[in-house]
């Protein structure tokens, strides 16, 4: 399985609170770093499409990966062919993820907010803009004039246009739920070599869902229909993708993960992350 080409560029959208810092971590030992374009923040696309929009084509040739907080549409803005993938997660896990995360991340801008006005998670779910995250994330395009995901309403003409995103552009959809099985779609996609990771940025304060009241978890599935439909949707795309691997494929799955669970995969992921922070380094000094 690989429809990637070589002189096309690899688009990791990360919608937040996906897993993607462990994500980042695998990528970003695939490739140089002086290839590699990371975006941390949404806010960050505009300065990012400015300097690559006006980049000179043998600039543009250097980009091997564009990876983080940013959207579908790159391949439009730099005329170059663009191979995208994405994870989403259970929204109902998500949005509990992400109010914790908020709590405890004393840098961003949302938690003193939080913590000034006692936001309770059933306060924090009915905020605007916060419903259906994911289907807003996947609907927007970074050629749009207004890269806002939140100020505007989000309806089922938002969820198709998503949906049709994924189905239309993307070489990898894979959720958070089915982590390994989407490391390995990557991996064949891509021709990554290691990818042993060890989870990172876990929260372990956040309440597991278990703990959450049940009329709480119905706010939130009331509050998140479309990125439901969108979430059930992406599972439907990425076993599609599984079913054309073959009966090897769980084989293969189960392998990769009896090996990164053991101490060598553990170290193996340990050491290349390691000698890639070194490189960085060397790379930027």
């Amino acid at each position: 399985m690989s429809n990637f080409k070589p002189e096309s560029i690899a688009v990791f959208i990360h919608i937040p609170k996906t897993a993607g810092t462990t994500l980042h971590l695998v990528i970003e030992r695939q490739y140089n770093p002086q290839n590699i374009i990371s975006i941390h923040t949404t806010a960050q696309n505009a300065n990012e499409i400015n300097r690559l929009g006006n980049a000179s084509l043998k600039q543009q040739q250097k980009i091997k990966v564009i990876k983080g907080h940013t959207f579908l549409g790159w391949h439009q803005l730099l005329s170059r062919s663009c191979t995208y993938f994405t994870l989403l997660r259970d929204p109902i896990d998500r949005a509990i993820s992400n109010y914790f995360f908020l709590r405890k991340s004393k840098d961003h801008p949302f938690h003193q907010r939080l913590k000034e006005e006692k936001v309770s998670l059933e306060d924090f779910v009915c905020w605007a803009g916060e419903d259906n995250y994911q289907t807003r994330f996947l609907a927007k395009n970074i050629n749009e004039a207004n890269l806002d995901i939140k100020n505007y309403p989000c309806t089922r003409e938002t969820l198709e246009l998503a949906k049709n995103n994924l189905k239309s552009n993307y070489a990898v959809v894979g959720t958070v739920e089915e982590f390994d099985k989407t490391l390995i779609l990557l991996k064949k996609t891509f021709g990554w070599q290691n990818i042993y990771y060890e989870v990172k940025n876990k929260n372990k304060q956040r309440l597991s869902k278990d703990s959450i009241p049940q009329t709480t978890l119905d706010l939130i599935r009331d509050k998140n229909q479309f990125d439901l439909e969108l979430y059930d949707y992406a599972n439907e795309l990425l076993h599609g993708l599984i079913e054309d691997q073959g009966y090897l494929f769980a084989q293969q799955v189960e392998d990769f993960k009896n090996i990164n669970s053991s101490k060598l995969g553990q170290l193996s992921a340990y050491i290349l992350s390691s000698a890639k922070k070194v490189q960085k380094i060397i790379n930027f000094s």
